[in-house]
C-alpha cells in the first residue's frame, strides 16, 4: 500500500470531521508540521464549514519506530479529557479520537489549536529565540506561570486518573515496573553502562509513596503554550502521563532545565530560577515539602536516557549515525546520571554534537512557522 499524501489525509479528515462538527461538509487545508511533537506526528490544519473557520491539531500515533513502548493516542486523549473536566490546568479540547488505522494510516486524535508561543529546544531557548529577547522580569513571569501550571497538575484529585495505574501495587511501584519494561524493550540486552546502574538503583531504593495523582510526564516549559502576557494558554504532550506523586514532574522539570542550560553549554538566562528556587516555589504552591527528589531525578534521567537510546537507534536505522555510535551511553543525560549516583562521568560521544546539529536542521526544514513567533 502506498503511503498517504497530505492531500489524501486532508480529504480523509474532511470526511471524518464533518459529523463531529455537526455538519455535512468540512474543507481541510493547510497541513503543516508544528515543529513539536517528536514522539507522535503532530500536524496543524485549518477546517472550514458553514461560514466558520478554525484551526485544529491532529496527533498521529507512531508505528514500530516509536520512542516509547506501547504508545497510545487514545490514552493521551483520555488524559486530556480528564484534565479538562477537572479544570485548573489549561489544555486543548479534544474533538474526537479514531482507533481505526485505515482513516489516516494510524490511530489519531484531533484537538483544538491554541494561540500563543512555544519555546524552542534546539538550539536551547537559553541561547536563542523569543525568551532570550525578553527582559529578566518578563522571563521571571513566564517561569512563575509555568510553575503554577506544574503545581496545578500536582494538586489535581487522584481518582479521575486512576485508570493510568490500575494495578494492585502503588502507582509509583507500577511506574518503576513500567520503566523496567521500557528499559528491557529499548536496551535489548546491550551494555548501557550508567543507565543500567541507574535502573538498578530505581528498583532497589524505590521510596514508599502510596499516593497517586496525575503525573504529566514530559513536564517542561517547552511543552507549554504561552500567551503574550506570560500566562500559560495550554499544557501539551501528555503521552508520558501516569498516576504518580508530583515529584515525578518536579524532578523532570529541573532535570530538563539543567539539560537545556548548563549541560548545553549555556548558563540560565537572567530571570529563570535556579533548581533550588524552582523546588522551593513548587513546595510553596503545592503546600508540602518535596520528598526523595534525588531518587526522582534519577527516575527522570533513566526515562529520558531511554528516549535518547531509542532516538539513537532510529538514527542508526536512517543512516544518520554509524552502528558503533555511542550517543546512547555517552551523552549529557548519562553524565548527569553518573553525577547523581557518584559514578565516573562518561565522556561525551563524538557523534552527539553532530546528531544535535542534524536534529536542528531537520526541525527547521519541517517547521512551517518559526517556533519563536506567535502561532
Amino acid at each position: 500500500m502506498c503511503p498517504m499524501t497530505s492531500d489524501d489525509r486532508a480529504e480523509a479528515l474532511s470526511r471524518w470531521l464533518a459529523p463531529r462538527l455537526g455538519t455535512d461538509h468540512v474543507s481541510v487545508t493547510g497541513f503543516n508540521r508544528t515543529g513539536s511533537g517528536n514522539s507522535n506526528e503532530t500536524v496543524l490544519f485549518t477546517a472550514a464549514w458553514e461560514g466558520r473557520e478554525e484551526r485544529f491539531v491532529v496527533r498521529i500515533q507512531p508505528g514500530e519506530d516509536s520512542l516509547f513502548l506501547d504508545p497510545s493516542v487514545a490514552r493521551e486523549a483520555a488524559v486530556l479529557k480528564a484534565v479538562e473536566a477537572q479544570g485548573g490546568v489549561p489544555v486543548p479540547h479534544v474533538v474526537g479520537v479514531e482507533a481505526d488505522p485505515s482513516v489516516l494510516g494510524s490511530p489519531f486524535f484531533v484537538m483544538s489549536a491554541v494561540d500563543g508561543r512555544v519555546l524552542i529546544d534546539m538550539p536551547t531557548y537559553h541561547r536563542k529565540g523569543w525568551l532570550k529577547d525578553l527582559d529578566a522580569d518578563a522571563r521571571s513571569t513566564h517561569w512563575e506561570e509555568g510553575l503554577k501550571a506544574l503545581a496545578a497538575v500536582a494538586t489535581l484529585p487522584a481518582e479521575p486518573f486512576a485508570f493510568l495505574a490500575p494495578g494492585d501495587d502503588t502507582p509509583l511501584k507500577q511506574l518503576v515496573a513500567a520503566t523496567r519494561a521500557y528499559f528491557d524493550w529499548a536496551v535489548q540486552g546491550r551494555d548501557v553502562g550508567v543507565l543500567q546502574a541507574a535502573m538498578d538503583h530505581l528498583e532497589s531504593d524505590c521510596p514508599d509513596a502510596p499516593e497517586g495523582g496525575l503525573s504529566w510526564g514530559d513536564s517542561r516549559p517547552g511543552n507549554m503554550i504561552y500567551a503574550e502576557d506570560g500566562t500559560v494558554a495550554a499544557v501539551l504532550d501528555w503521552e508520558m502521563a501516569f498516576s504518580a506523586p508530583g515529584e515525578v514532574d518536579l524532578a523532570w522539570w529541573v532535570m530538563m532545565e539543567e539539560f537545556y542550560s548548563t549541560r548545553s553549554g549555556v548558563p540560565l538566562l537572567d530571570g529563570v530560577p535556579s533548581e533550588k528556587e524552582v523546588v522551593a516555589r513548587w513546595e510553596e504552591l503545592v503546600g508540602r515539602a518535596s520528598r526523595d527528589l534525588q531518587w526522582f531525578k534519577v527516575l527522570a534521567g533513566v526515562r529520558m536516557g531511554l528516549v535518547m537510546l531509542r532516538s539513537r537507534d532510529a538514527n542508526v536505522a536512517k543512516g544518520w549515525l554509524p552502528p558503533e555510535a555511542t550517543t546512547h551511553t555517552h551523552n549529557p543525560m548519562t553524565q548527569m546520571l553518573a553525577g547523581w549516583l557518584g559514578l565516573p562521568e562518561p565522556e561525551l560521544s563524538p557523534h552527539f554534537l553532530y546528531l544535535m546539529k542534524r536534529f536542528k536542521e531537520e526541525k527547521a526544514l519541517r517547521s512551517a512557522v518559526p517556533e519563536q513567533e506567535p502561532s
